[in-house]
Parts: C-alpha cells; structure tokens; sequence
C-alpha cells in the first residue's frame, strides 16, 4: 500500500509542477490476494495539455504486474498528450507489463482471467495507437514490442491454454495485426520490419496450429492473411518486397502451407481442406503493378502435394485437387 500512496502522489506531484492547463495524471490499484506486485510511473511535464491514467487491479496470489523494486513497468508511461493503460488480472501468477514512451493517444489494455499467464506491451514513439491483449486460459504468453507505430493497433486475444503470441513490428504503419487463438498450444509469430500500411491478420481455431508471418519492406502491403481451423496445421508467410497480397485458409488436420515472396507486386491464394495436404507459393515477382504474378492452390481432400514457382511478371497459375 505504501507503494501504491507514493506512486499516486508522485503522480499528482508531477501535474501540479507542470501548471499543465488539462493534466489529468489518474492512477487506480486494486490488490486482493497476498504477493502481488505492481509499479506505475507516468511523467509527462512540457506537455501543455496532457492525460494520463493507469489502472492495475490484481485479485488472486504472487500476480506481478511490474516490479517497485527494480522499478520495471507494471504500467510506466513518460510524455503523454493522453496515455490510458489498464491491467486486470484475477488468476494467481500472471505477469503483465505495458510501458509507451512519447505518445500522442495511445491506449492498451491487458486482461488476464486464468493463473500463470504472461503478456509485456512496450512500444515507443506513439501516436492513436490502441492496443487489447486478452487471455482467458492458463499458460498463454503474449509479447508485442513496436517501435515507430502512427496510428496501428495490435488486438490478441486467446481463450484456453499454453498459446503463444510474438509481435514485433520497428518502424510501424496504419494498421495491423489482428491474432485470435481459441483452443490450446497454438503459435502465432508476426516479425514486420519497415511496414506501412501493414496488414496482418491471423485466426487459428483448434489445437497446436502454428502460424508465421514475417514482412520486411512492406510498405503498401495489401494483405497477409492466415486463417487456420483444425489442429497441427502450419502455415507461414514471409513476404520480403512491397505491396505482396498473401491468403492462406486451412480446414482440417496436420496441413502445411508456405508462401515466399520477393521483390513486388505478387498475389498469392492457398485454401487446403482435408488433412496432411502440403502447399508452396514461392514468387520471385517483378516491378510492375499493372503486371503481378498470381499463384492459386485450392485442394480438397487427404494427403495431397502441390507446389508454383514463379519468376518474373505477368504470371498466373492455378492447382486444384478434389
């Protein structure tokens, strides 16, 4: 509780100080069980108008939303022109963090309802950010790192237990990704790198799906879609040109799918529904919008095996397997 008081009132120190005409630095805790742990921090002078807030309520036994002592975020914020951040955590063991840096809106949510699962935000110069993780099983994992950001907006959710979500985009875009996980052992990596308008989107419902989407310099990328239904499926997408369009879709069991893009311009569309179907798109592209390579697997059915490669512009090739 001490903690608790001496934070508030550092925040309110900070407000004051800064004759800041709107300043609305709002801090909120709430601890029930025994062990639990948090640190806010916020900061935000130099900014004429700013809000920042801050929720943490942690309900069960040893949920460490951040740590006093080495003073590492459980909420932490710094500039401001408006923040938020909220953590709810009511299982026992969950660790979550969250942390921004410059900020110009922002937002993030952690909500964690089940015991030991982990999630850590991060993200640095700002903008109208958004952000919602949420974990409602056991064991769930989830890490989003960022850096640049614009506008973006990161959305997670997962449902029962040990999945795993990794992030990570660097200079950031409009908007992107958006990962929904019902089931268990599932994984999901996203790695952008210069992304603009970004676009990620991955669902996978079922047990120990894997999906991977990694994207380089994206800057007009189109989409890089990953819908998986069923359990052991594994697809991944790695796109390392501009304005590459990638769709993998897989029903059923033990399916795999791979899309390699480079250069620019390519479109690729892979839906397998059966089990132990195994597909590869790889497009070496070319320069020309008006000419893009177009790759489409479609099988329906057990155990079958096809492959396109395409170099160059203009190309179109289509498989389809009953």
């Amino acid at each position: 509780m001490k903690t608790i008081l001496s934070t508030i009132a550092a925040a309110f120190a900070l407000a004051f100080a800064s004759g800041a005409v709107s300043a609305q630095p709002t801090v909120s805790t709430s601890q029930v069980g025994t062990g639990n742990s948090l640190y806010v921090d916020q900061k935000a002078p130099d900014y004429e108008f700013y809000e920042l807030r801050a929720t943490i309520k942690q309900t069960g036994n040893n949920n460490v939303a951040g740590d006093p002592v080495s003073k590492t975020p459980g909420i932490l914020q710094v500039r401001s022109y408006d923040a938020y951040a909220d953590i709810v955590q009511t299982g026992n063991k969950n660790a979550a963090s969250i942390a921004q840096d410059n900020i110009t809106r922002s937002g993030t949510v952690i909500k964690q309802l089940g015991s030991e699962n982990k999630a850590l935000v991060k993200q640095k110069n700002s903008g109208e950010v958004g952000n919602t993780i949420e974990q409602v099983g056991n064991r769930n994992a989830v890490n989003v790192d960022q850096l640049g950001l614009f506008p973006f907006s990161i959305r997670a959710y997962q449902t029962g237990n040990d999945n795993d979500i990794t992030a990570k985009q660097v200079n950031s875009g409009f908007g992107g990704p958006l990962v929904v996980q019902t089931g268990n052992l599932n994984k999901v990596t996203i790695d952008q790198n210069d992304a603009v308008y970004s676009g990620v989107e991955v669902q996978q419902v079922g047990h120990a799906n894997n999906a991977s989407v990694r994207q380089h310099n994206s800057y007009f990328t189109r989409e890089q879609t990953i819908l998986q239904k069923g359990n052991n499926n594994l697809a991944s997408s790695d796109e390392q040109g501009q304005d590459n369009a990638s769709r993998i879709v897989q029903t059923g069991n033990l399916n795999k799918a791979t899309v390699v893009q480079r250069l620019d311009y390519s479109q690729s569309l892979i839906n397998q529904t059966g089990n132990i179907n195994i597909a590869s798109v790889t497009q070496n592209g070319g320069t020309n919008y008006d000419t893009p390579n177009k790759a489409t697997i479609t099988q329906n059915g057990n155990g079958f095996s096809a492959a396109i490669a395409q170099s160059g512009s203009g190309n179109q090739a289509g498989i389809v397997q009953h």
